[in-house]
């Protein structure tokens, strides 16, 4: 390909397992010749860059590259780096997208002309307990949009779309490399949402579309199955920077009720992928490293206040919270430590 093309699809692909397959065949579907498909193998051991480099040898449209294990958000900015197109998407490599994709956004494409970023709606297939916060995000991307500049309205209102998310959505090229924005690679979680607030707010123009192209795979093979302290870690600089821009630009949803609900829903993720695997006989240092975890400023604003977030979080996390606030260290540890082990044997009971 000689010209610029249309689209660049970013995909980083990091042992993307038994669903990457699937993915690159409803991408590479599309049948449009002026597109790119740029895979970003972040190191992979399982044989996912193979697939990749399959794909590559057998569409001139897919670019493949290779690079050491940095993460997913160092793949991206990898990826926008290279890409050359007038339009960047980003898939994940265990969703999908609809195989007439690229026909619908060209038939779209003079509605949103002006626009430096498209926001689509998207099918989640959400268990139950996710869809009211579904509902909080969607809220708080109408509302950051219109607090931050000009949006083009479809005639039927705004799609739920996910502002935590930087897939199903549009940035253009020329947007993206004029204001140079990268993914935080810092974070380990929450950089969609947070690069996505630094875009929204340097856009002049988003456009939102009903039209549903991108399929999101509720996967639990990629919940946490092992001890990472990597996420209590990096949590609290996510939750502060979150915090300081939505002071910085005065956007209500997010100030008043989605960093609130992110500060309360990081602290029940860093104890389901660390804190819950401590032993009893690590107690000790257990209820040490929770209260220097929980005594940072950006937890402790929120813990023990009633906070609008926490009406989103799911039942689960909202008996954690109430635990942790009254300090019963001991019983949440008891349900959530032991509960997770006993869960995760009957699990293996009922497979075998």
């Amino acid at each position: 390909m000689n010209e610029s093309p249309w689209i660049s699809i970013i995909i980083p692909v990091y042992n993307a397992g038994q669903y990457f397959e699937e993915c690159l065949q409803t991408v590479c579907g599309n049948t449009q010749l002026d597109i790119e498909i740029i895979l970003i193998d972040d190191g992979s051991t399982d044989g996912s860059g193979n697939t990749a480099r399959k794909w590559a040898a057998k569409d001139v449209r897919v670019r493949y590259i290779q690079q050491e294990n940095q993460g997913c958000s160092s793949a991206r900015n990898h990826g926008i780096e290279l890409a050359r197109g007038k339009w960047i998407m980003f898939v994940d490599a265990d969703d999908t997208i609809e195989p007439d994709t690229m026909k619908k956004l060209r038939v779209l494409e003079p509605k949103f002309e002006d626009a430096e970023i498209v926001c689509f709606g998207c099918h989640m297939n959400l268990p139950e307990n996710m869809t009211e916060l579904h509902k909080l995000e969607s809220a708080i991307t109408e509302e950051l949009a219109l607090s931050a500049c000009g949006v083009r309205r479809p005639e039927n209102g705004l799609p739920e779309t996910n502002f935590a998310s930087m897939c199903w959505k549009l940035y253009r090229g020329e947007f993206l490399r004029r204001t140079n924005l990268k993914i935080d690679r810092e974070l380990v979680r929450g950089e969609d949402l947070l690069f996505n607030c630094h875009a929204f707010s340097e856009a002049y123009s988003i456009a939102f579309s009903p039209y549903d192209y991108y399929n999101y795979r509720n996967n639990p093979q990629s919940a946490t199955r092992r001890r990472n302290p990597a996420i209590k870690e990096r949590d609290a600089v996510f939750q502060k920077k979150l915090q300081a821009f939505a002071n910085q630009y005065r956007y209500r949803h997010l100030e008043q009720i989605g960093a609130s609900y992110s500060a309360l829903n990081g602290i029940a993720v860093s104890f389901g992928a660390y804190f819950s695997f401590f032993r009893l006989a690590e107690y000790r240092d257990f209820r040490l490293e929770l209260t220097n975890f929980l005594q940072k400023d950006c937890y402790q604003r929120y813990l023990k206040k009633k906070c609008p977030g926490a009406q989103y979080l799911n039942r689960k996390s909202k008996i954690l919270i109430f635990l942790l606030a009254h300090r019963m260290y001991f019983l949440s540890w008891l349900l959530f430590g032991v509960g997770r082990k006993i869960k995760r044997t009957l699990d293996m009971v009922s497979r075998s």
